[in-house]
């Protein structure tokens, strides 16, 4: 069994999406952008996907993911390569149970590394 999220972005280069949520025990859990075809951006020269091993928790265990064209300092920080729109992918392998939705909100680029 799987679980599954997909949303979509639009931001302007001074703008980040944070998404902030908790994931369930199970076996495989990542976020990846994709194009409006379906396809992943090139992840051999961005980090255009992150997951549960790679992810830096917050001390009750959620975490805080950003994704935005400029770096912003954040070590789970997303590139969209350079895209203003796209697509995000969310999933969990063989979860024990279904996984909260995330919460999102844009926020300017420069607010990230108060969060």
């Amino acid at each position: 069994d799987a679980a599954y999220s997909m949303g979509s972005y639009d931001l302007t280069p001074d703008q980040a999406l944070v998404i902030e949520g908790t994931s369930p025990e199970c076996v495989f859990w990542n976020l990846c952008l994709w194009n409006p075809f379906l396809h992943t951006y090139d992840y051999t020269h961005e980090r255009v996907t992150i997951n549960g091993a790679h992810v830096t928790y917050e001390p009750d265990g959620s975490w805080r993911i950003v994704i935005s064209d400029k770096d912003p300092g954040h070590p789970n920080w997303v590139s969209t390569a350079g895209r203003s729109k796209g697509l995000i992918w969310l999933r969990w392998f063989l979860p024990e149970e279904t996984p909260a939705h995330p919460q999102c909100r844009v926020v300017d680029v420069a607010e990230v590394a108060a969060l």
